[in-house]
């Protein structure tokens, strides 16, 4: 499975396996692998200007967005986490 991406102004297509990195790619502002139900980790370190993830009916059970501070919306219904942290984003709205 391949997922496009939007990266700059242009799209990148990811070849999707079980772990997706898309660590230091610090223009990617919006993230939306929603329902392909494969991914179990998600690399985002260094992404400073995401600010919109969809990563919902994936089988994700650590997320860690502690680089993700312009991060305004979140959606991940269906993935398996005990816990999530947002204590580093300034402006997060619920």
């Amino acid at each position: 499975m391949s997922l496009i991406v939007p990266y700059w102004k242009h799209y990148i297509a990811v070849q999707l396996d079980k772990h997706l990195d898309l660590s230091d790619l610090p223009a990617l502002k919006e993230l939306d692998c929603s329902g392909g139900g494969e991914i179990e980790t998600l690399y985002l370190t260094g992404d400073t200007a995401l600010e919109r993830i969809n990563c919902a009916g994936n089988k994700i059970s650590n997320l860690d967005l502690t680089s993700c501070t312009a991060l305004t919306y979140l959606y991940c219904e269906g993935i398996n986490m005990s816990s999530l942290d947002l204590s580093h984003i300034p402006d997060w709205c619920q």
